[in-house]
């Protein structure tokens, strides 16, 4: 885990509903930037900011499950019904493939859905 905090990353993009990734930056004296998780699917996100990684939970997040904008994605109906609000966050992913190396970090179902997704 303190490899994850020690480097620094364009960007996090996950699928999993746990906090082990903040977790690990929390645990973490010597890390390289400061997290910033996201949850909400209609904002934008300065991604370029270096001091920073945005850490997107494409399919929510368990510890803000009494937040309204939370939206946990739990089986494909719901990836479907939420396509529309997930499209600004799922943006960002084609522009950091340009110039970033980067990690998808998720279970093998949800990458394949996520994988089509981006493929849209």
């Amino acid at each position: 885990s303190d490899l994850i905090a020690r480097t620094a990353w364009a960007a996090i993009f996950t699928t999993n509903f746990d906090i082990l990734i903040e977790d690990a930056y929390r645990a973490e004296n010597l890390r390289a930037q400061e997290p910033v998780p996201v949850y909400q699917f209609s904002k934008d996100y300065n991604i370029h900011e270096n001091s920073k990684v945005h850490i997107f939970k494409l399919h929510g997040s368990i510890d803000q499950i009494h937040q309204p904008e939370n939206i946990l994605i739990l089986t494909t109906k719901d990836q479907t019904d939420t396509q529309p609000q997930r499209t600004t966050m799922m943006s960002q992913i084609p522009r950091l493939l340009i110039d970033s190396y980067w990690v998808f970090w998720g279970t093998a179902s949800t990458t394949v859905s996520s994988a089509n997704c981006l493929l849209r």
